[in-house]
Order: C-alpha cells, then sequence, then structure tokens
C-alpha cells in the first residue's frame, strides 16, 4: 500500500525505516571492528557502551535524514499539484 500524499504518518515511517538503517550500520561497523581488533591484539572491545552511543547516533542521523528527505519529498509533491492545475 502506497500512500498518496506525504503526510506525517510517512514522516514517521521513514523516520523508523531510517533509525533502524543507521542502528543496523552501526552495530556490525562496530562488531567488525571490535572482531579485528579481537583478532590482532587478543582484547574483545566490544561493550555496552558502544551500544548506548550507536542507538545515540542512529536516532540522531536518522531523524535528520528522514526529515531531509521528507521535506524533499514534500516539495516534489507540491511541484506536481501545481502542474497538474
Amino acid at each position: 500500500m502506497k500512500p498518496k500524499t506525504v503526510g506525517f504518518n510517512l514522516f514517521v515511517l521513514l523516520a523508523l525505516y531510517s533509525f533502524s538503517l543507521f542502528l543496523v550500520v552501526g552495530v556490525c561497523a562496530v562488531f567488525f571492528g571490535a572482531s579485528v581488533n579481537y583478532f590482532k591484539h587478543d582484547v574483545w572491545t566490544f561493550s555496552g557502551e558502544d551500544i548506548t552511543k550507536i542507538l545515540k547516533m542512529a536516532s540522531i542521523y536518522g531523524f535528520f535524514a528522514a526529515v531531509g528527505i521528507w521535506i524533499k519529498s514534500k516539495i516534489n509533491e507540491r511541484k506536481k499539484n501545481k502542474e497538474h492545475r
């Protein structure tokens, strides 16, 4: 089901998707870095502090990415409406 208008519901959905994307990428990157460090130096550096940092950064990046994409979509929707009038 594709929404017909760019509204607040679409913004919330976009924010959740972008937060999830940044969260998964962040966890994978930190886990990969910790794995490389473990195999090189035998020290496991993945901790709960890393998870809290990833959550904080994913929420910030996800929010601003969602705002930017939503505004661009809203502008494009208004342009299309003006052309059809």
